[in-house]
């Protein structure tokens, strides 16, 4: 590795939380935090949300639940995508996001699970099992 990637590769480890390069925990979305997450091959959720809607507050007070309850779960990053923010984002049209609260999980790269504008721990616990088994 050259000098300038080293260094580079080195700056963008130091910028990203501790949670991202670990595993677990939440961060705010960034296309760094994503492919960082991509390449690892950890088990990460995209949480595409928005602060005033019911439907994302209600999918994030489940997914606490359950993160709470089951710690093979604390596993999971959640990556926390403010819709406001990024609907326009190339990350959207690369998933095919169409609006908020929308959850997709990813394991060893891949997506593994998706659920869009439900809320139950029955919809959502079942992408968590298919992340951490």
């Amino acid at each position: 590795m050259k000098r300038r990637q080293f260094v580079a590769v080195s700056a963008l480890a130091l910028a990203m939380p501790a949670s991202v390069l670990a595993g677990g925990g939440q961060v705010e979305y960034s296309r760094a935090a994503f492919d960082e997450l991509l390449q690892n091959g950890k088990p990460f959720l995209l949480d595409f949300y928005t602060t005033w809607g019911g439907t994302c507050r209600a999918q994030g007070r489940t997914m606490r639940a359950l993160i709470d309850n089951n710690t093979a779960y604390q596993a999971v990053t959640v990556v926390k995508v403010d819709w406001d923010r990024f609907s326009g984002d190339p990350i959207a049209k690369e998933l095919d996001v169409r609006g908020r609260a929308t959850l997709v999980m990813f394991n060893e790269g891949k997506e593994v699970g998706r659920v869009i504008g439900q809320t139950g721990a029955d919809a959502i616990e079942p992408m968590f099992k298919a992340a951490v088994s």
